[in-house]
């Protein structure tokens, strides 16, 4: 076996065996690391909501629309920490007609603060879109500042070419002027 083969395939058992002794064989629910609690994986809130999001991503938009139609009227009746994080990710969705960021970060704005001990993982999930939809606005924010100053700078150009055509003209007057 040629040598850099027979390296290859030590590095490959070598990281083989370091994620291996990595793994959690105490069968406990919980993994402690450095104090952080990691849930065990069991099918929550959180899978429903994310198997949810991902199932009406895959729709056209007309089904999209019924679902958040589906979602606000589920919210409506009842407005638990699950349906209102439900509507939020529909409204959410990009490339959809209906998405609103503002509305979506208003009902995650509104959740209370304190998880409760079954919605834990929920609200984490929550945070996350929470903080991608802040982090969208800013962006948007931002484009829309750079496109401003973008457009501020062309129409300075163009006065600046402008002026720089009426100096042209200016001089080429003086020329036939002088020409006579």
């Amino acid at each position: 076996m040629p040598d850099f083969l027979s390296r290859r395939l030590l590095a490959s058992c070598l990281l083989l065996g370091m994620l291996a002794a990595c793994a959690d064989l105490s069968g406990g629910a919980t993994h402690k690391t450095s104090g952080f609690s990691l849930p065990a994986l069991t099918n929550t809130q959180n899978d429903t909501l994310l198997q949810y999001i991902d199932s009406v991503r895959k729709l056209s938009s007309a089904e999209q629309a019924r679902e958040l139609d589906k979602a606000r009227l589920g919210y409506a009746q009842n407005s638990s920490d699950f349906n209102r994080i439900k509507l939020a990710w529909v409204l959410a969705l990009p490339g959809t007609p209906f998405r609103d960021t503002s509305a979506a970060l208003n009902l995650l704005n509104e959740l209370p603060k304190d998880a409760k001990a079954g919605s834990a993982g929920l609200h984490a999930l929550a945070g996350l879109l929470q903080n991608e939809l802040a982090e969208r606005q800013r962006i948007a924010a931002a484009s829309d500042e750079w496109a401003q100053k973008y457009k501020d700078e062309q129409k300075r150009a163009d006065a600046l070419q402008f002026q720089i055509d009426g100096i042209k003209r200016m001089e080429k007057n003086l020329m036939q002027r002088n020409k006579r």
